[in-house]
């Protein structure tokens, strides 16, 4: 779920019901429209709007048995799925560079991936395995962390070009969300 940055009773959620699914309000919840993305079956795992475009909103899960990433560059009136080539693994969570719009992280079940070219074609990043959360320190964009499936936290100080394990204290390695305090706190919500 995701809550516009300039309207706050304009509200995303993502979901599925055989398909891959994005619904919006734009009355704080009276009422909500929704979007089929996919034609065969899928589910939505995450959705994520442009910091700097509250109309461009990215939804990614998977489609058949692919990873699938759609975007709506227009607050949902219509909608395209990414070329995403070289994306592997069903896409749990998307992080934006909040001010390069090129710039897209994906986590996978098969790992970290990036786009520098707004979803075209995605790079794997390091060794780090099935990611479920990802994010970006927005006072630092070349700081991104990744909650794992089984091994915990990780950090990049370089925009994903290495990754480094940030796990002391931590005392489940399965994180399924992440959430920051700029340059004083990274708070993970875990799963047994």
């Amino acid at each position: 779920m995701i809550a516009d940055h300039t309207n706050p009773n304009t509200i995303w959620t993502s979901g599925y019901s055989t398909y891959m699914l994005a619904s919006r309000t734009t009355n704080g919840g009276s009422s909500w429209t929704r979007y089929q993305l996919t034609v065969s079956t899928g589910r939505a795992y995450t959705i994520e709007m442009d910091p700097a475009d509250n109309d461009m909103v990215y939804v990614g899960g998977y489609e058949g048995t692919s990873p699938a990433i759609y975007v709506t560059a227009n607050g949902g009136s219509s909608w395209s799925k990414l070329t995403a080539s070289g994306l592997s693994g069903y896409v749990y969570d998307l992080a934006l560079h909040p001010t390069d719009a090129n710039t897209i992280y994906a986590g996978t079940a098969s790992g970290i991936y990036r786009s520098v070219n707004g979803g075209s074609s995605f790079s794997k990043l390091g060794t780090v395995g099935h990611t479920r959360s990802l994010l970006i320190n927005p006072m630092d964009t070349s700081t991104v962390y990744a909650g794992t499936y089984s091994q915990g936290v990780w950090v990049s100080y370089d925009g994903g070009s290495s990754w480094q394990e940030m796990n002391d204290g931590l005392d489940a390695t399965k994180v399924n969300a992440l959430a920051i305090n700029p340059d004083n706190w990274v708070f993970a919500g875990t799963g047994s």
